[in-house]
């Protein structure tokens, strides 16, 4: 598993991580290669500054088997600032998915979307209601999609993509625990974090990696490459 080093400044340093890559790991005793610990291994800050902290400096989450951009911050400061830009989406984020299905035209799911009352690795959307029991508090949620163009994303919450995708029948390849297909190529969901930009940062652009490529190449029309942003 690889972290490549796309950018980095007083501020932060940012990864282009590989699928299958934990950011950090679960507990002091875990030694299993994990993002928090490569980047460490040039820059100590991202876990010196934060030793209390399991995560370091890590500014915002991305699924294990997501590949792409991934934030630390080098001091705490930096770490509250980022952290800030995420929560009220003045970060821009771009994904890049390869979706199950045919989306013909312009789409907006509006869902909450919570805890699985039952499963911990998964997420439901439960339309446009709050008003019903799950694991912790349902969080609003609304995706746009647009055929082989941007699609925007308010909220940016736990598994956004994969389950509005899922829950109106269009998962993501690779995607098995919200009903996709099993990938020819990668070992999870086809969902790249492709481009982030920040105030007053240069735009960052992480290159897929070879197995996105190859899973790209392999598929035809209805199983069509979609683009997605987070504003």
């Amino acid at each position: 598993m690889t972290a490549d080093i796309l950018y980095h400044d007083q501020d932060i340093v940012v990864l282009n991580k590989q699928a299958g890559l934990p950011a950090y790991p679960l507990s002091y005793q875990d030694e299993q290669q994990t993002a928090l610990n490569i980047i460490a291994q040039t820059y100590p800050e991202v876990r010196e500054s934060f030793l209390e902290e399991l995560e370091g400096g890590l500014c915002h989450r991305l699924d294990n088997d997501t590949s792409g951009i991934l934030v630390f911050a080098r001091h705490l400061k930096a770490k509250k600032s980022i952290r800030k830009l995420f929560q009220e989406n003045i970060a821009h984020r771009e994904y890049l998915a390869i979706c199950h299905g045919h989306i013909q035209s312009l789409i907006t799911y509006m869902n909450f979307i919570a805890h699985h009352p039952k499963n911990k690795r998964k997420m439901v959307a439960l339309g446009d209601t709050k008003h019903v029991y799950f694991r912790g508090k349902p969080q609003e949620a609304r995706t746009q999609i647009t055929p082989l163009s941007y699609s925007k994303l308010w909220g940016g919450r736990r598994h956004q993509i994969r389950v509005h995708l899922a829950t109106h029948g269009h998962p993501l390849v690779g995607d098995v625990l919200y009903g996709g297909q099993t990938s020819t190529h990668l070992i999870g969901q086809a969902l790249h974090a492709y481009q982030l930009k920040l105030p007053d940062k240069e735009l960052i652009t992480a290159p897929i990696f070879s197995d996105f490529q190859a899973e790209l190449l392999d598929r035809d029309f209805p199983q069509i490459p979609c683009q997605i942003m987070i504003l």
